[in-house]
């Protein structure tokens, strides 16, 4: 099931909806296809979503996977509520990243808090 926008899961517990995809990042790995009128089409997981957390801190960021990247999944959850992303765990897809790209990420999520 895709849940299309921000929705809350318990108090101070939300599931962020679908990500918009903002920033270039391209955290879909190689080889990963979907079948559509019978050609294979580059999977990149549209469906992919976190669960936010508001801590006294911030966010807390909980991604399952990271095909949205975590600068777009950050800023979908402060576009839910604006507030630093105290931290984040999960997957994000960037043990293949070259040395560029966690830098530009990483100063993204400075910008963050």
């Amino acid at each position: 099931m895709v849940v299309e926008s921000a929705t809350e899961l318990a108090p101070g517990v939300v599931f962020s909806g679908a990500i918009n995809r903002i920033d270039t990042e391209k955290n879909v790995l190689p080889g990963f296809f979907l079948k559509a009128d019978d050609k294979y089409i580059s999977d990149t997981v549209p469906e992919s979503q976190v669960i936010g957390i508001d801590t006294k801190q911030g966010w807390l960021l909980v991604s399952g996977c990271g095909q949205t990247g975590i600068v777009n999944a950050s800023e979908q959850l402060m576009r839910i509520k604006k507030q630093p992303i105290h931290m984040g765990l999960g997957g994000f897809h960037l043990f293949k990243a070259d040395e560029e790209t966690i830098s530009w990420i990483a100063g993204k999520l400075k910008t963050f808090g």
